[in-house]
């Protein structure tokens, strides 16, 4: 990974909310993710999804709800 830099906050997300977590997405959820507005960074062929939530209550974390189908 030569060349690539830390991002501490991607280019276009207008929120004022803190990313607490980056956790490691599938292609197609980063694309849901990012569709709805959340801040998702691309490495390579890798994608990392910026949550502003904590802890593992991803069940219960309504950004994650939001970008999933119904």
């Amino acid at each position: 990974m030569a060349g690539v830099s830390l991002i501490v906050r991607p280019e276009g997300l207008d929120s004022e909310r803190e990313i607490n977590e980056w956790w490691l997405v599938s292609g197609e959820l980063a694309a849901r993710l990012r569709s709805a507005g959340l801040p998702v960074v691309q490495l390579e062929e890798l994608s990392f999804w910026g949550r502003f939530a904590t802890g593992d209550a991803l069940a219960e974390d309504p950004d994650l709800l939001g970008a999933l189908p119904s």
